[in-house]
Parts: C-alpha cells; structure tokens; sequence
C-alpha cells in the first residue's frame, strides 16, 4: 500500500482527522485538475458530510471568549523569535 498524506489537522473534539488521508497520487491528480478515481470521491464526499455534523465548538454552558474555561490554548515554539511579536498581535485573545 502507498503512504498516504494526511492534511489539514486533527478535530480537537474528536481527535480525528478533518480529512481523510489521501495516496500521494490522488492529491497529484486533484492539483493537476484531473478527474479522481470515484471510490475517492465517494470517500472524500462521506467524509465531508460527517465533518459538516461534527460541532467545531466548545461543548454547551462553555463561553467560548473564554480560553480557560474551552481548554483551548496558543503554544509557541521555544526560542522562535517572533514569539513576542504573535502574542502582542494576539494580546486581546490572550
């Protein structure tokens, strides 16, 4: 079986990922515009309408303006100069 390529993150809430994984010459094919096998779009479309169900937000009672209380949160990579100025530009979230 080829390596597959996984993008576009995982779902905190569900821990799955937002897009199912693709073989290197699916995602070839969809760059160059050409038509996908149909089991992958069938795939790709099923996968798509769960996702849609899925809620992206904080569960009920939860304020979502309130980072403490979502469980959400920034991490910054040790020593990355530019640290200082991502959380000046994200002061008011932070």
């Amino acid at each position: 079986m080829s390596d597959l390529l996984y993008f576009n993150g995982i779902n905190g809430a569900t821990g799955k990922y937002e897009l199912p994984p693709l073989r290197a010459q699916d995602v070839a094919s969809i760059a160059l515009g050409e038509e996908l096998e149909p089991e992958h779009v069938k795939e790709l479309v099923d996968w798509n309408d769960h996702v849609k169900q899925v809620s992206k937000g904080p569960k009920a009672g939860i304020d979502p303006k309130n980072l403490a209380e979502t469980g959400w949160g920034i991490i910054f990579a040790h020593g990355d100069k530019r640290a200082p100025a991502i959380k000046e530009a994200l002061g008011e979230l932070l």
